[in-house]
């Protein structure tokens, strides 16, 4: 981890943390008037006519500073400064070390050299060479991001590698704007290309319209007014904005499915000015419609909301505690050939799931343990998805690697890494909405940093209840360094509060919210439904063991006799005391519902009143209702109070009865007369049927309100209906359009796997005939020593047929001399180290036999190569060559006469007896030597060294040369000599024949 932190600052303090402006920290200068956009341009070496271009079409007093990095060869004088004056009227300065950033004025880099802004002022420092590759235009545009945020500008033009590229994600991630070079007029499109194909470029346009839209950009209000953030807003104000802003989300939901309501408004508003600056829309309301009437637009400005610029190991401190306090106590409590989960929501690009996965395998081996690890990675972007799952990154990526995490995790694939398949097989990626789809669940580490800064805190209440219920019993919340759980203390208890590490509280309090997924919007895209946990399953359960002690604390306190209470659906959810004196419960079905239990006036009370609770007013009291009970009168008084619970509790209310008993006719009345009698009777018959009546009204009122319920449910009900047609509508053209997409990708793969096709038929027939070219016996065994291949000559050595591939190469018979082939084999296979010897056939050849590892292009072992060279014509020269030395050895040793035999040098290399005899000395004194350094130098005679030096070399021979000396031996002697220069073949070089005759005798001495 402090590789990775001593790389980060190389690269120039690289990363700029988004969540920086989030909280409020602008190191920007206090001086905002003096603030001015700063444009950051990297091109390569060769993007000369590019950068002519650019400033040819720029105005002089744009207003704008501007800074060039170019790949620059530190061995030749840049002569950019003298080019760029004659296309710009704007002052142009090779940078020195403190120059402070003005407007209207063109930076260079000399070469070797990178620039940092700080406080509008150039810092320079040698150029960092990131893994073979310098990155200065990565280091400058971070620089721009940290110190300019919204205010920073970038362009990639030219160049050849991918330098640029993480730069700008940092400089798109801070809100900045990002131009590349469209790639078909680039010279050398690699650059642009890159910051294309990751997603980063806001424009994409030919350099000489660049200037242009970049004058447009810097002259939008959204800009202008981060030269003055205390400015008072004219057209624009706030309430304005306000009005504007949750009409265009709503866009955006219905576009996408997501809903951002709920995030930081100073989040939303930067972006949503951010696009507007863009297009070019000076109003809000404008862009308003034009986010309705543009299809597109609502996706790009999602694109802008879901920030996603991360990178590898971001906070490097934070991933080594992790590994020390969570990852390897995990480890160590689960048992071996055991599983570990991971969830890593919000992954962006997947740089911080594929970090987790690197650490959890780098623990796993520390601890010498095999646990099968897995990475649920999710994010709402599905292209930051789609680019996480290729697990490809430009090289700037190394800023925030070690070597040895470079080596052991990537695979360099031109200016670009891509994660090894042994990592990307650990991470699972997934299209996921934390706030609206079923979360995952059982997890032993939930990931959730930098995710949580953008959401207020209302949203991040409702997020808590879902990461506690994904983490399993004694796992772990993992968080970045600006967050903390705040409210939610709850759910988790701090295990390192500087790193942010938490760990899963095992039972939450009862008053915090439970877990609820809201239903999606009805969009053209539908989930499918899932096993995980719903809540709404349990919801009775939930609320039943709190109804009674909610009820009974808040009757307590009114001291009522008689009581309901009512939910916010009108549901009776508890009785108290003898209420069906003024309720009765209807026939048929149970049904609970207030208003079918209450009749005649109480029931027009009832509905009158419970509204007004529910609109805010504390309690409500109605006197003197008047309800007919066994023959009698009653006047009831009814309260109504407000009772609010725990979420999902809301608007329910309390209803007490207290009641006057007031008497009607009965048989207690003393009789009268018999016409008394008579017109009580009449009476009593009249107001029978006037109470018959007030029935079949009441009855007739509320089949009339029931009716009207009806209606309006089955109106409800259609329009439910023809949103669903419509969203089917939608699904089938979104299913059509999803099919003919597949149907071309499907004719994309084919025709790929056709030209692979060819491909691969074409480089067999390469090697078919490769092989049948090559003389040599090549044969190629898979790791099981199975033949996988052999070449035609092989059939001479080895008894093999075509019908050979796949058997057992000990099962093959040969026509060598030789028993330890397969020994060999097996041998090369174990130790991965060559054998090479020689062996000889049956048929008396001889073969140079050489066995060697099969390794893939990946460097793996997957079998051996066997290869027999035919040597025979080379070990027949070399026995004639030993044969003819055999021959000329005995025959000088025959002769009678003294013989010797010297190299071109004069050393020499052969001696016969005559010559030991007659000078008297031995072959130890004789051979090796030099002839004029034999005995004491006895030969150093000059006529001799004159002859052996000058003549030979000219005549090739010399006959009965008289030499006379006194030699320390044998005396004064007379000699004559003869000598000739052999050849012994056009690749040996020649010797030198001498032969000695003592002529002495025969001049009377």
């Amino acid at each position: 981890m402090a590789e990775q932190q001593d790389a980060r600052k190389t690269a120039g303090e690289a990363a700029p943390s988004s969540e920086a402006d989030e909280k409020g920290e602008k190191p920007a200068p206090k001086d905002f008037e003096s603030r001015f956009p700063i444009v950051g341009i990297g091109a390569s070496a060769g993007g000369v006519k590019a950068l002519e271009t650019f400033f040819r079409n720029m105005r002089a007093d744009c207003g704008m500073a501007f800074i060039v990095i170019q790949h620059l060869s530190t061995e030749h004088e840049s002569h950019m400064r003298s080019l760029l004056t004659k296309y710009t009227d704007m002052q142009v300065f090779d940078t020195e070390e403190g120059m402070t950033v003005e407007p209207n004025r063109v930076y260079l880099n000399p070469p070797g050299i990178e620039l940092v802004v700080r406080d509008r002022t150039l810092y320079t420092r040698k150029a960092s060479r990131e893994r073979g590759m310098a990155v200065p235009i990565d280091v400058l545009f971070r620089s721009l991001a940290e110190e300019l945020k919204e205010y920073a500008i970038c362009i990639v033009l030219t160049g050849a590698n991918a330098d640029g590229t993480q730069g700008a994600k940092a400089v798109k991630g801070q809100g900045g704007l990002v131009v590349a070079q469209d790639p078909d007029e680039a010279s050398h499109p690699r650059m642009p290309n890159s910051v294309i194909e990751a997603g980063m470029a806001d424009l994409v346009l030919p350099v000489d319209q660049i200037p242009d839209e970049i004058l447009r950009y810097a002259g939008h209000p959204f800009i202008q007014s981060l030269k003055n953030q205390h400015a008072e807003e004219t057209e624009e104000t706030e309430e304005n904005y306000q009005k504007q802003i949750q009409p265009i989300l709503t866009l955006v939901r219905k576009k996408t499915g997501h809903d951002f309501s709920e995030y930081k408004h100073n989040t939303i508003r930067r972006r949503i000015q951010r696009r507007m600056a863009l297009n070019h829309i000076q109003k809000i309301t404008d862009y308003r419609r034009f986010i309705r009437q543009d299809p597109d637009e609502a996706e790009e400005l999602f694109r802008d909301l879901t920030i996603t610029v991360t990178d590898f190991f971001r906070d490097p401190e934070a991933f080594a505690r992790l590994k020390e306090k969570v990852l390897k106590p995990l480890m160590e409590q689960t048992e071996e050939n055991g599983n570990l989960r991971a969830w890593v929501p919000g992954c962006a690009t997947g740089e911080e799931a594929f970090s987790l996965a690197m650490v959890l395998l780098e623990t796993m081996e520390d601890l010498d343990r095999y646990i099968e690890v897995k990475v649920f990675a999710s994010d709402i972007n599905d292209d930051a998805i789609r680019a996480a799952r290729t697990g490809i990154y430009s090289r700037g990526i190394a800023a925030n690697l070690s070597d040895e995490q470079l080596k052991r995790f990537f695979t360099k694939k031109n200016d670009h890494y891509q994660v090894d398949s042994k990592i990307r097989d650990m991470v699972v990626f997934a299209d996921h909405n934390l706030l609206r789809d079923p979360p995952f669940s059982n997890m032993d580490l939930v990931s959730c940093r930098n995710l949580l800064i953008y959401m207020e805190s209302a949203l991040q209440k409702k997020i808590f209840p879902v990461l506690h219920y994904a983490i399993k019993p004694g796992g772990y919340l993992f968080l970045g360094t600006s967050e903390s759980i705040g409210e939610n203390s709850g759910f988790f208890k701090p295990v390192d509060k500087k790193y942010k590490i938490f760990r899963r509280e095992e039972q939450p309090p009862a008053d915090l919210p439970q877990v609820q997924h809201p239903q999606p919007p009805r969009t053209g895209k539908r989930k499918r439904r899932s096993d995980f946990y719903n809540p709404e399953d349990d919801r009775e359960k939930q609320y039943r063991p709190n109804i009674r002690a909610m009820f009974e604390e808040a009757i307590t306190k009114k001291y009522a006799q008689s009581a309901v209470l009512i939910d916010g659906n009108d549901t009776v959810r508890y009785f108290y005391g003898n209420t069906d004196r003024y309720l009765s419960f209807p026939r048929g079905e149970a049904d609970f519902n207030i208003f079918k239990m209450a009749s005649g006036q109480l029931h027009y009370k009832l509905s009158q009143t419970i509204g007004e609770a529910r609109k805010g007013k504390e309690s409500i009291k109605t006197e003197n209702i008047p309800i007919r009970q066994d023959g009698a009168y009653l006047e009831v008084n009814i309260s109504f109070s407000r009772v609010n619970g725990a979420e999902g509790r809301q608007n329910w209310i309390l209803i007490e009865f207290e009641e006057n008993e007031r008497a009607g006719p009965s048989d207690s009345e003393p009789v009268g007369t018999e016409g008394e009698t008579a017109a009580s009777e009449e009476k009593a018959e009249l107001e029978k049927k006037l109470h018959h009546t007030q029935q079949e009204l009441q009855a007739t009122i509320e089949e009339l309100e029931t009716s009207n319920e009806e209606l309006k449910s089955s109106n409800e009900e259609l329009q439910a209906n023809n949103e669903e047609l419509q969203s089917t509508n939608e699904e089938l053209e979104s299913s059509k359009e999803e099919l003919q997409s597949t149907n071309e990708e499907l004719e994309t793969v084919n025709s790929e796997l056709y030209q692979k096709n060819e491909e691969l038929e074409k480089a067999e027939s390469d090697m078919k005939n490769l092989f049948s070219a090559v003389e040599n016996a090549i044969i190629l065994l898979n790791d099981d020593l199975c033949i996988k291949r052999f070449t035609p000559s092989a059939t001479k050595i080895f008894h093999l047929k075509d019908v050979d591939v796949g058997r057992r190469f000990s099962d093959i018979s040969s026509k060598l001399e030789y028993d330890h082939l397969e020994k060999d084999v097996e041998e090369v296979l174990d130790r991965l180290e060559r054998k090479e010897s020689t062996v000889k056939s049956r048929d008396g050849k001889f073969y140079q036999m050489r066995i060697i590892p099969y390794r893939t292009g990946k460097n793996v072992i997957e079998g051996v190569v066997l290869s027999f060279f035919d040597i025979t014509h080379f070990t027949q020269a070399e026995q004639q060559k030993r044969d003819a030395g055999s021959l000329l050895k005995e025959t000088i040793s025959a002769l009678w006469e003294p013989i010797l035999l010297l190299k071109e040098s004069l050393d020499i290399i052969r001696a016969n007896p005559s010559f030991y005899e007659m000078f008297r000395t031995s072959a130890e004194e004789t051979l090796d030597q030099k002839i004029f350094q034999l005995g004491d130098n006895q030969w150093d005679i000059p006529e001799l060294r004159t002859l052996m030096e000058e003549i030979i070399p000219k005549e090739n021979e010399f006959k009965g040369y008289v030499v006379e000396h006194d030699f320390p031996r044998i005396g004064r002697r007379r000699m004559a000599l003869s000598g000739r220069k052999i050849h012994s073949g056009e690749d040996r070089p020649p010797f030198i024949l001498m032969g000695f005759k003592d002529i002495t005798d025969q001049n009377g001495q």
